[in-house]
């Protein structure tokens, strides 16, 4: 097989999250065919080169397995809940131990995906990876053009302790405020779906992992939601699969999951050394007004958002492109534009067709004698006087001039 990164190759046998045995590689407790590699990003094969970690070789490479899950509502995402409500790990039964990759709340339901590659959950849960979730949420009401862009720019909300957290407390009074009075959350794709008799459907997707953040945003602007469906998370899409039923990853699904966490790790990189590039940059910035340099806060910005943009490009890659809409994002009426009749079948009035108009007394063209011409003779009629022909002219006298052959 193709070599691999040494950390990678470690995870997939089991060892360790891939941060993790990043950490071994650093503490010199890898050895690579006889010698200590401390670089992690070393390239191995497994099947060619002699791996021992803490003094043991480094077992076959397990095969990884990959579930989607559709949550129900009532089900805990955890592996076991102190007041006796079912849960996923609960209703996944599969002898591998799997970790959740995220979470959806009490009240929420839809994707959920479980693997026992930490890697690969490590990579699409870290909030510096940015990795896209998609929603379908439920409102109460169908929100105006004005809160659709607040929505879509980003909402200031108080800061609660554990905001990063994802967990599955849905009580909002047991919500602790944090020390940091509010945070903003990052810009998100927010559009209108349909609108029905229940309340208005909208698509909102995110990358960041804010605790019950749609839920939150909708209730700021005054909204409350309904009903809240998880339907992607990265490339890998809900499609029709029951509430409360799961399956393994097609081995499609599953190279397309592992790619993505790989590209959204090297992505995240690469921001990230940009943006210490940036800061290095700003401190040989001068401070006077007149300096019209970027700031590193705005540079910063768009590194994060042409980030975003790759990452929906990334994912969207067997995506069916959509039109965007404007900015009300109301749903299109079926009602039909005015008829308004082909130009050949516009009616002209009164006025005849050109080859029926009436031409009167007017002559046609080849019988105009145009204007009379009086007396005046046909051009070859012309009499000619005494003038002699051109070859009969002898012109001026030349005088004693001699003629040109005789010069």
């Amino acid at each position: 097989m193709a070599p691999e990164r040494l950390q990678k190759v470690l995870a997939s046998a089991g060892i360790a999250s891939r941060r993790d045995c990043e950490v071994l590689i650093a503490e010199g407790r890898v050895v690579v065919n006889g010698e200590v590699v401390q670089v992690a990003g070393t390239r191995v094969d497994p099947d060619v080169d002699t791996i021992i970690v803490d003094g043991n070789p480094l077992g076959a490479r397990q095969p990884r397995t990959y579930i989607m899950f559709h949550k129900p509502v009532g089900v805990v995402s955890t592996s076991e809940d102190p007041q006796g409500r079912p849960t996923v790990i609960g209703m996944v039964d599969v002898p591998q131990r799997l970790h959740l990759v995220g979470r959806l709340d009490f009240a929420s339901e839809g994707l959920m995906l479980l693997t026992d590659d930490g890697s690969v959950t490590q990579a699409l849960t870290h909030p510096s990876n940015q990795v896209e979730k998609e929603y379908h949420a439920l409102l109460d009401a169908t929100p105006s053009a004005d809160d659709l862009r607040e929505w879509r720019k980003g909402i200031t909300l108080p800061a609660l302790e554990d905001e990063g957290s994802d967990n599955d407390n849905y009580d909002e009074e047991g919500d602790i405020i944090a020390s940091e009075p509010t945070i903003t959350t990052a810009p998100a794709w927010v559009t209108v779906l349909e609108q029905t008799d229940a309340g208005t459907w909208l698509r909102v997707v995110l990358h960041e992992g804010r605790k019950r953040q749609i839920r939150r945003v909708a209730k700021a602007l005054g909204y409350e939601v309904l009903r809240l469906i998880r339907m992607r998370e990265g490339p890998i899409v809900l499609g029709d699969l029951a509430a409360g039923a799961w399956r393994p990853l097609t081995d499609e699904e599953s190279a397309k999951l592992q790619q993505h966490a790989e590209q959204a790790e090297s992505m995240a990189r690469a921001v990230a050394q940009r943006a210490a590039a940036a800061e290095r940059k700003t401190a040989r910035i001068h401070t006077d007004n007149s300096h019209t340099e970027q700031t590193p806060a705005n540079e910063l910005k768009e590194l994060q958002d042409e980030a975003v943009g790759l990452r929906r490009v990334m994912t969207r890659d067997d995506e069916e492109k959509k039109p965007r809409r404007r900015d009300d994002d109301a749903p299109r009426t079926d009602a039909p534009r005015e008829e308004r009749p082909s130009y050949g079948s516009r009616p002209s009035g009164d006025r005849p067709a050109y080859g029926d108009r009436p031409r009167g007394d007017r002559p046609s063209f080849g019988d105009r004698n145009g204007p009379p011409r009086g007396d005046r003779p046909a051009y070859g009629d012309r009499p000619r006087g005494d003038r002699p022909s051109y070859g009969d002219r002898n012109g001026p006298p030349r005088g004693d001039r001699p003629s040109f052959s005789d010069r």
